[in-house]
C-alpha cells in the first residue's frame, strides 16, 4: 500500500498554526508529534488490537506529567480489548 504524504487536514480548518494532519501511517504520525513536542519525556506505548485486522494502536504521553495510575488503567483497558476488527478511533474509545 502506498504511503500518503503529510498534508493539510481537510476536516479541520486552521487559521494560525500548523497545517499538517495525520495520515494512515502510524510512524509518520508519531514523527509529526515528535516534531511538535521536542521532549525527552514524550513516550509511546504500542500494541496491536483486533484478531483479524491487527490494528496498531499507540498511546502517546509525557512521562514527567502523566498521572501514572491513569496511564496504567488506560494501558490495561487497551490490552483488554477483545475484538475482531478495529476500523477507527471511535471503536477504541468506546
Amino acid at each position: 500500500m502506498e504511503n500518503t504524504s503529510i498534508q493539510e487536514s481537510s476536516k479541520e480548518a486552521v487559521i494560525a498554526g500548523p497545517h499538517d494532519g495525520f495520515v494512515e501511517n502510524i510512524a509518520q504520525n508519531i514523527g509529526l508529534i515528535r516534531n511538535r513536542i521536542k521532549s525527552e519525556h514524550l513516550k509511546t506505548f504500542k500494541l496491536t488490537v483486533g484478531s483479524v485486522t491487527k490494528t496498531d494502536v499507540v498511546l502517546v504521553y509525557l512521562d514527567d506529567i502523566v498521572n501514572k495510575e491513569l496511564l496504567e488503567d488506560i494501558k490495561n483497558r487497551l490490552q483488554a480489548i477483545r475484538i475482531k476488527a478495529i476500523y477507527g478511533t471511535p471503536m477504541v474509545t468506546q
